[in-house]
Formats: C-alpha cells, sequence, structure tokens
C-alpha cells in the first residue's frame, strides 16, 4: 500500500515537473512555478510514503528491500532537483534579461546565477543517486524508469550549464562589474570585404551597470584622419593578419581593416587602431550591418527620418540602406551620410526605449542575422569571447580539424557592386582511406547581375585612379583557404598563377579576378594533400563570408578505388557518391566515414 501510494505521487510529480520544464524553456516562468510548486508537494508526499511504517516493514524483506531503498533515495533527490527549480524560476524573472527603456537588471541576473548554482548541486546529487542504484535484484521496469531518468538528468545538467556560462559572463559585459566601452561599426556588405563590408560608419556604446548610451557616431573619414597620422600607426592583431594585410592599408584606411574572413582577428586589430584614430580603449567591438539592422527592425517596428521621404521598414531597410541611397543621395554626399546617421541614431533611441522581448524570442527574431554573420561580437576578454563563439556571435573562423574550404571576397573597385553579387560554389572530394590523402576540385562561379547603365557611378563604376574597366565591370581579389597544397588553377578554363600566403592555419591562395557587366566567371582550383581527421574518416568545414546574397554550395565526397562509404552527417548517399547541397551564408560541417 505504501509503494502504491508513493507510485501516484511520484507520476504526478514527474508529470508536474514536465510541465514545468516545458513553460520555463518558453519563457513562461509563471506556470513554470506553479508546475515546480505542485511536483515538490507531490515528491515531498512520495517520500514520506517511503518513510511510513508500513514501507519499513518492507525494508526486513530481501529483494523488496533494495527497490524500496532505490526509490527512496531516488524519490527524495528528485524532491530536491525540483524544489531547487521552484526557487530558481521564482527568482528568474525574465524582464531582468529584457531592455527597458535602455537598461538591464543586472542585479536580478547576479541574483539569479546564486539559484542556477543551488540547481545545479541538485542535479549532480540525482546522478550520484543514480550512480548509487542499482544492482542484480532491480526489476525491469525500475531500471528502465532510471535508465530514462538518467537521460532527464543529463538534460537539465546541460540546461543548467548553459544558464551557468550566460551568468557567468553576460552581467560584466553589460557593465556589472565597471563601465564597458564597445567600438560600433556598420559595413556594408554591398561593397565586400572578408568579415563583413567596407566599414562606413563608427560608435562609440557605453554600458554601466546595464544602462547603454550611444556616445559617439562618425564616419569612417574621420578615424583615417585624426589621431596618429596614418604612418606612425601600427596593427595590434593576430601575426597572420599583420602578414597578410599589412600592404592593403589595413592600418591606414578603416575600409580595409576588416578584409580578413576571420571577424576575431580584424575586430582586435580594429580595437587596437581605435585609441590611434582619435578614440578611446574599449573592451570590445560590435558590427551591425544594414541586414543585421532589418532584424532589429522586425522587433521595434519601422522608423521614420527626416532625410528619407518613406518609413524604413525591416522589408526595405538592407536595400534602402545598401541601393537606395546611393541612387537618391549619391555616394559620398552629405545628404547620404546624414541618412545613414539618422537611421542609426533613431534605431539606437527606439531600442533605449522599447520593451524586447524575452531571450529566446529575441534569438529566434535575431537568429538568421546571427548566422549570416550581419550581426558580430568580439569581446577582449577571453572567458567572454569563448562564449560569443560557443552561441556563433563571435564571427570567427573554426580551426582546422580535417578538410576545410572558405572562399573570400573582397572589393578591388570601390563602388557597391556587389549588391548584384552571386556566388556558387561546388566542391569535389576524392579520399584514399589507406593514406589519408586527398584529391579534390573547387569550382567558384561568380555571377555579377550589374548594369552598365542608369545607375550612379558610386555603385557601378571602377572609382580606383587610373583604372578604367567599364560601367558595370566588377574587381576583385578572391581568396580559397585550404589546409591543402595547390596543384592548379584556372579562371575560365585558362591557367592563372595564384599567390601562396598563410592565414587562420590555412593555405590561402589569391588573385585578381574581372567579371563584366551582366558576366560571370568560373574560378576552379585543384587541391591534393593529407587531412589532419585520420584515415577512415573524412570532415569538410566550409565557411562563408556575409555578403548581400548567401551562397548556393553543393559538395560531394566519394572514396578512391570504391572505397565503400558511410553517410555520417550532412550527406546523403547517391549512386556511391556522398552529396550534400545547402543555400547558407554562415557555416556547413559534411562528415564521412569510410566502412
Amino acid at each position: 500500500m505504501a509503494l502504491v501510494n508513493a507510485r501516484a505521487q511520484v507520476e504526478r510529480g514527474v508529470a508536474a515537473s514536465k510541465n514545468g520544464l516545458a513553460a520555463a524553456r518558453s519563457g513562461d516562468t509563471a506556470t513554470a512555478d506553479t508546475d515546480f510548486n505542485t511536483a515538490r508537494v507531490a515528491l515531498v508526499s512520495a517520500r514520506h510514503h517511503l518513510e511510513s511504517p508500513m514501507a519499513r516493514v518492507g525494508l526486513v524483506v530481501p529483494v523488496l528491500a533494495q527497490h524500496i531503498t532505490t526509490i527512496h533515495d531516488l524519490t527524495n533527490a528528485a524532491a530536491k532537483v525540483v524544489d531547487a527549480a521552484e526557487r530558481t524560476t521564482s527568482h528568474a524573472d525574465l524582464q531582468a534579461f529584457r531592455a527597458e527603456g535602455g537598461r538591464v537588471d543586472v542585479a536580478k541576473m547576479v541574483a539569479l546565477r546564486t539559484q542556477v548554482v543551488v540547481a545545479d548541486t541538485a542535479i549532480t546529487e540525482v546522478r550520484l543517486a543514480l550512480d548509487a542504484a542499482g544492482g542484480p535484484w532491480l526489476v525491469p521496469p525500475l531500471t528502465n524508469r532510471m535508465a530514462s531518468l538518467r537521460v532527464q538528468v543529463d538534460d537539465a545538467a546541460r540546461s543548467t550549464a548553459d544558464v551557468r556560462r550566460i551568468l557567468d559572463v553576460v552581467p560584466a559585459m553589460l557593465g556589472a562589474n565597471g563601465p564597458r566601452r564597445y567600438l560600433l561599426v556598420t559595413p556594408t556588405p554591398a561593397e565586400a570585404r572578408g568579415s563583413g563590408g567596407v566599414i562606413g560608419n563608427y560608435g562609440e556604446i557605453t554600458a554601466d551597470n546595464g544602462v547603454f548610451a550611444l556616445v559617439r557616431f562618425g564616419r569612417n573619414s574621420e578615424l583615417n584622419l585624426n589621431g596618429t597620422p596614418g604612418g606612425l600607426r601600427y596593427l595590434q592583431a593576430p601575426a597572420d593578419y599583420v602578414a597578410r594585410y599589412t600592404r592593403f592599408g589595413a592600418a591606414i584606411l578603416w575600409q580595409n581593416v576588416n578584409m580578413s574572413p576571420d571577424f576575431a582577428a580584424s575586430a582586435e586589430a580594429m580595437a587596437g587602431l581605435y585609441p590611434q584614430s582619435g578614440g578611446r580603449p574599449v573592451d570590445g567591438v560590435i558590427s551591425v550591418d544594414p541586414i543585421a539592422l532589418a532584424s532589429f527592425l522586425q522587433l521595434l517596428g519601422p522608423v521614420s527620418v527626416p532625410s528619407w521621404p518613406v518609413p524604413i521598414t525591416a522589408d526595405t531597410a538592407a536595400k534602402t540602406l545598401m541601393l537606395d541611397a546611393y541612387v537618391v543621395k549619391g555616394g559620398g554626399t552629405q545628404d547620404r551620410y546624414t541618412l545613414l546617421a539618422d537611421v542609426a541614431q533613431t534605431v539606437w533611441k527606439k531600442l533605449t526605449v522599447a520593451s524586447l522581448p524575452n531571450p529566446k524570442s529575441l534569438a529566434s527574431t535575431l537568429g538568421p542575422a546571427v548566422k549570416g554573420r550581419h550581426l558580430q561580437i568580439w569581446m577582449r576578454g577571453r572567458s567572454e569571447q569563448q562564449y560569443l563563439s560557443s552561441i556563433g556571435l563571435a564571427g570567427d573562423v573554426p580551426a582546422v580539424t580535417g578538410d576545410s574550404l572558405g572562399v573570400v571576397v573582397n572589393n578591388g573597385s570601390g563602388g557597391k557592386i556587389e549588391w548584384f553579387l552571386q556566388r556558387s560554389l561546388t566542391y569535389n572530394a576524392v579520399m584514399d582511406p589507406s593514406t589519408g590523402t586527398v584529391a579534390s576540385t573547387a569550382t567558384v562561379t561568380l555571377s555579377n547581375n550589374a548594369p552598365s547603365v542608369g545607375l550612379p557611378d558610386y555603385i557601378i563604376e571602377n572609382l580606383v585612379p587610373g583604372e578604367h574597366l567599364g560601367k558595370g565591370t566588377s574587381r576583385m581579389y578572391v581568396s580559397l583557404y585550404s589546409p591543402l597544397a595547390l596543384m592548379g588553377a584556372t579562371v575560365d578554363g585558362a591557367a592563372i598563377a595564384l599567390t601562396r600566403e598563410t592565414e587562420l592555419g590555412r593555405n590561402v591562395y589569391s588573385g585578381w579576378v574581372t567579371i563584366p557587366s551582366k558576366g560571370r566567371v568560373v574560378v576552379k582550383v585543384q587541391l591534393s594533400g593529407a587531412i589532419v581527421a585520420g584515415k577512415q574518416h573524412y570532415r569538410l568545414d566550409v565557411f562563408h563570408q556575409p555578403l548581400v546574397s548567401p551562397d548556393t554550395l553543393d559538395v560531394t565526397v566519394r572514396g578512391s578505388d570504391g572505397q565503400a562509404l558511410v553517410a555520417a552527417s550532412g550527406l546523403s548517399m547517391i549512386d556511391g557518391t556522398l552529396t550534400g547541397h545547402g543555400v547558407d551564408n554562415s557555416r556547413n560541417t559534411f562528415q564521412a566515414s569510410f566502412g
């Protein structure tokens, strides 16, 4: 009777705790708090039944005793977890994570961390109870329930670990431990750069105990001309960045400081250059391009500025700022600069007075911009940067763990012609599992859909002095990143010599490419070498730079001499060849094994 009564309460507690967990994950902490309270009461009642005189009689009965003890210990541990969950959700006022009037209540975030630690400790106790429970006499219904509980506990442990990571770093980023200062840059992918687009405007953001302010906003020309004279500036950045981009004037021209595809490296260089350019030392760099700005307008609604005739919406922001503004206002005119400043500052003002949604809804809205690297953040603090990298906000290029491909274009004409760029990437790899050697072909199709007439020169003309390529012609510096050795390269079938450098743990093969108006160019590169991943496994990471239009990507993998392949991730078997497809602008990973 004790066991029957306990079981009813345990079942009630399990159901309520599952409902509470679902409510908590959806952001409904009020419902979660109620459900967890119900679960706690039920599990405490179950524990009392198991500690009753009737149940204690069973402790002298062999086999039955082991079951009663196991159920009692696990129920007791589970009750502590649910109690901790109830206290956590009662403190987890999601308003603490929402920006209200330009302020986040970091004190509540710090207090919540204490409760999460308590919950984490309780979960550890359940894990220990599960490890201690068991034995050859336990019947399958109980062992099956224990296995199911182990899965749920492991899932809960991951959740609390994720929350602890957030609460370990985010309050400090918001100025909980002292004022923070961040450099804001607003690149435009219509003039492509490796980790964004040419930087047209900049700003300074301060964060002090959760209160934000935009204290400065200006043009890139100010950074080029102010502070230390350009020839005396120096780059503070990773050695491979300095070696590769010094010749492009990265220390002198802010327009070229983000040519690297690795935003972390580019941002470190910006943070070092900003004090040399008339600014103050910063704790991090935030990059927001017009595509990311459009995502913010999904949250804030349209903005109206005196320098533009109609409201700018989430649907029109990217085109307005990357194309229409140049058509209506002209390229280097003060009117266009005024428009950019008006939009940026108006959006900021709306952010500081808006009530933003809870973190889950915010992440859902901004997710595509983060995935496409249109919103990127770098922090000087190591733990903060590692956290940003783990959630995809850092814009960093992953370390080489096998085969790797990255195709990066940097605008070489000065116009905004990458608004019309479309890229198609194809990668065919053949691996010999007996040696771990890979032979591959990377084919890059660059289509320039720009017209030769009808648009201002600032968009479709080559603005580099002394070079006359014809309106609508695109000239770009194309770089292919790979750990493999270059065996040969062609452009539209004609052999071309590419320069070889190293960056980000990879070989980089580069050359200049010119594409006429409404034309396309096909760059084909042959590669070969042994990969790090091992002889029996193949892994390919493909990283993409932020562009107006996402890449199309096709990948095929096969074994040499017909070795059998087994798809592991991202690939499908078609006639003995593993094939993957996608349209993406962030990162793709493909894995295969030889059977």
